[in-house]
C-alpha cells in the first residue's frame, strides 16, 4: 500500500498544469443574485407556468442564461445505443432501460464510460451483440475497450457502481440485472476478471440502483442493492388492452409485490455478509428505483436515501453505536423519512419516486435532496434544514410547474457555469405512448436544464442550452462527468430507444473553477466516500461531499468541482475525511484540478 501511494504522489508532482476552467473577460459573479435574474413577473412569489404539453418542450424562459450544451457523442467516440427487447407486449421490464458509469479504471486520470445494455431476455441468445459497453479515455477521441478489458458483462442489465472494493486502486465493477449481481474486479493491467463466487447466496431480485459506502467503518466498502419489484421475468405478467394500437399496455407498479433492498457487508477480498434484517433496512412496499448515500444530519454517520416508485421514500438514518469499545460492530439504521419530513410530498402523498439529486443548492451548509417523478407528479425538492429534518421547497423554488408535464428519472446538481451555485439537470421520458387514448401525456420528452438563481429558486432555461433540450427523448440514466478536462461539467443521457446523449458543456461566459479527486490512506477506504470538502470564500463557502450512488442506475464521477466566479483562488480549502481527520490548505489557485491525498501536507496538479 505504502509503495503505491508513493508512486501516485511521485507520478502526481510531474503532471502538467490544468488547462480548463479558463477566466473570462466578463466572468459571472458569484454574489448577488439579482445581477444574474430577471425580475419576476409575479411579486407575490407564485409559480411561473408549465410548459405546453403538446410542444413536448419546456416554458419559454424568464431569464437570459450563458449555459450551452452541445451534443458531441460522434465527436468524441461514445457512440451508443440500448437494446431494450421491445416486443410490443409492454412487460414492465422494457420501461427502466439501463444506466451508465463514469470513472477512471486504468488510473491514467481521464475519465472512461461505461454502457449499460440489454439483450433478448429470457432467450439470452445473443451475448455477442448485446453487452455492456466500456469506452476508453484518450487524449483524443474515447476507444472502445470492451473486448481488450475481458469486460464480459451480458445480460438484461440496470445499473452500475464503480469502486475500488479490494483497496488495490483500481475501480472495480458490480453491474446490477433484472435478476441478479454481477461482480468484476479490476486487475490492473487494463483487464477485469468476473467473480463467479460473488453473490451466489442472494437470490435473483430485479435490481436498479447500487451504491457503495462503508457503513462498519473497517476501511471496506460496503453495498446498498436497490431491487424494484417482483415478477416471473421467463413468465412476465401482461396488461392486455384491446383499444390501444398493440394490444397491450404496461401494467401498473401497483400490480406488483416490492423487493427487498439488500445491505452486504464486504471482507475486502470478496466476501459479502447480507446483514440487511439486522441492521434495520426493512424495505416494506419499497419497489426501490433510486438510492444516495451520505450524511444528511451532520452527526458524521452516513445515512441512506431510497426513492421508491409510488411508496413512501426511506431515509434510513445510521443510529449511534451501541458500545462505543466495540471495533467495525455492525451497523443500525432506523427509517426516519416520516419523521423528517422527505417520506412524502407537502401534501402528504407518495408519489412515483425514481432519481436522485443530493446537493447543497443552497449553499447553507447541509445536503438538500431532489427527486424525480411520474408525470402529472412535480418532482420534489427537499431542503435540509441545518440536519433537523426537510421542508419541501418544491413551490417556492418554483421546480414545481416546470416538471408537472414531464417524467423525470437520472437527476444530479452541478454548477455548469462556474458561479458557485449548483445547477439542475433532468433526464425525461414516459414509459408508454397513450396519445391513442386521446389526452395530451406526451412519450418523448426533451430533458431539462433549471439554472440555480441563487436565491434559491431555478429557472428552466432548457431552450437555451441546446439543441438536445428541445428534441423528444427517452431518457433515463444520467452521469455528471468532464469529459474533455476543461473545467466545464458535462453530462451523459441514456435512453431506452435511441442513441446515448453525450452533451458537452460549451458554456463561453464561464467563472474560474477547482476540480479535486480524493485519495483516503487512514482506514484504507481509497475512494474516500462520505468525504466533506468545504471551500471558503471569505463571506460565503460552498459544500461538497462525494456521496455513494445518486441519479438512477448511473455512476458519477467522483470529482469535487467548486465554481469561484470571478475569483482567481479560494483562501480555504478544507478536506473532512470519512474517518474524521482533516486537511486544510490556503489560497487554492483557480483554473486547476488537483489530487489530494489523505495525511499529505500539498496538493498535487492533475492534467
Amino acid at each position: 500500500m505504502n509503495s503505491l501511494i508513493g508512486n501516485m504522489r511521485s507520478v502526481a508532482l510531474c503532471l502538467l498544469l490544468f488547462a480548463g476552467c479558463s477566466p473570462q473577460t466578463e466572468p459571472i459573479p458569484v454574489n448577488p443574485p439579482e445581477e444574474r435574474t430577471s425580475t419576476p413577473s409575479d411579486p407575490m412569489g407564485a409559480e411561473e407556468p408549465a410548459g405546453t404539453l403538446s410542444a413536448n418542450v419546456p416554458a419559454v424562459p424568464t431569464v437570459d442564461s450563458p449555459i450551452r450544451f452541445r451534443e458531441s457523442s460522434a465527436e468524441l467516440g461514445l457512440q451508443f445505443t440500448r437494446y431494450n427487447d421491445f416486443r410490443g407486449q409492454h412487460r414492465i421490464l422494457e420501461a427502466n432501460g439501463g444506466g451508465c458509469g463514469v470513472f477512471d479504471f486504468d488510473r491514467d486520470a481521464r475519465p472512461d464510460v461505461l454502457f449499460i445494455d440489454g439483450c433478448r431476455y429470457p432467450e439470452l441468445d445473443d451475448a455477442d451483440v448485446h453487452h455492456d459497453v466500456l469506452f476508453r479515455g484518450t487524449s483524443g477521441a474515447f476507444v472502445n475497450v470492451t473486448d481488450h478489458s475481458a469486460l464480459q458483462s451480458t445480460g438484461y442489465h440496470t445499473g452500475c457502481t464503480a469502486k475500488d472494493l479490494n483497496g488495490d486502486g483500481f475501480a472495480d465493477l458490480v453491474i446490477g440485472a433484472i435478476d441478479g449481481l454481477q461482480l468484476f474486479w479490476n486487475n490492473g493491467d487494463g483487464t477485469y476478471s468476473r467473480d463467479a463466487t460473488a453473490f451466489t447466496d442472494l437470490p435473483a431480485s430485479w435490481t436498479s440502483s447500487l451504491a457503495c459506502a462503508d457503513f462498519n467503518d473497517d476501511g471496506h466498502l460496503d453495498l446498498y442493492v436497490v431491487n424494484y419489484v417482483q415478477d416471473n421475468m421467463r413468465h412476465p405478467k401482461l396488461c392486455p388492452r384491446p383499444e390501444s394500437p398493440d394490444g397491450y399496455m404496461q401494467c401498473s407498479p401497483t400490480q406488483y409485490a416490492a423487493a427487498d433492498d439488500w445491505l452486504l457487508l464486504s471482507d475486502g477480498v470478496g466476501g459479502w455478509r447480507d446483514v440487511t434484517s439486522a441492521a434495520g433496512i426493512t424495505g416494506v412496499d419499497g419497489k426501490g428505483l433510486g438510492v444516495v448515500i451520505a450524511d444528511f444530519n451532520g452527526d458524521g454517520r452516513l445515512d441512506i436515501y431510497v426513492a421508491n416508485d409510488g411508496m413512501p421514500n426511506f431515509l434510513y438514518v445510521r443510529q449511534a453505536p451501541r458500545d462505543e469499545s466495540v471495533a467495525h460492530a455492525d451497523p443500525e439504521f432506523a427509517d426516519e423519512a416520516l419523521t423528517l419530513g422527505c417520506a412524502v410530498n407537502a401534501s402528504g402523498v407518495a408519489e412515483s419516486s425514481m432519481g436522485i439529486a443530493a446537493g447543497d443548492y443552497d449553499r447553507d451548509g447541509d445536503l438538500d435532496l431532489h427527486i424525480t417523478n411520474f408525470y402529472a407528479e412535480p418532482n420534489v425538492l427537499y431542503e435540509n434544514m441545518a440536519g433537523n429534518g426537510f421542508l419541501d421547497a418544491t413551490i417556492p423554488s418554483r421546480l414545481g410547474s416546470y416538471s408537472r408535464s414531464t417524467m423525470g428519472w437520472g437527476t444530479t446538481f452541478l454548477d455548469a457555469d462556474n458561479d458557485g451555485w449548483l445547477d439542475l439537470f433532468v433526464a425525461n421520458g414516459h414509459v408508454d405512448d397513450n396519445m391513442w387514448a386521446g389526452n395530451n401525456e406526451p412519450y418523448g420528452i426533451p430533458p431539462q436544464f433549471f439554472w440555480n438563481r441563487a436565491n434559491k429558486t431555478f429557472a428552466d432555461v432548457s431552450r437555451q442550452c441546446g439543441a438536445t433540450f428541445t428534441a423528444p427523448a427517452f431518457g433515463r440514466g444520467v452521469a455528471r462527468c468532464d469529459l474533455n478536462r476543461d473545467g466545464r461539467l458535462d453530462v451523459i443521457m441514456t435512453d431506452t430507444q435511441r442513441p446515448s446523449q453525450v452533451l458537452l458543456n460549451e458554456t463561453s461566459d464561464s467563472g474560474h473553477c477547482i476540480q479535486l479527486r480524493l485519495v483516503g490512506t487512514g482506514l484504507g477506504n481509497r475512494d474516500a466516500i462520505g468525504a466533506k470538502v468545504v471551500a471558503d470564500g471569505g463571506e460565503s463557502s460552498q459544500l461538497q461531499t462525494l456521496d455513494g450512488g445518486g441519479s438512477f442506475q448511473s455512476h458519477n464521477e467522483t470529482l469535487l468541482h467548486f465554481g469561484l466566479g470571478e475569483a482567481t483562488q479560494c483562501p480555504r480549502l478544507t478536506i473532512n475525511w470519512p474517518d474524521g481527520t482533516k486537511s486544510e490548505f490556503a489560497d487554492v489557485a483557480a483554473d486547476r484540478s488537483y489530487l489530494a491525498v489523505q495525511g499529505d501536507e500539498q496538493l498535487y496538479l492533475q492534467p
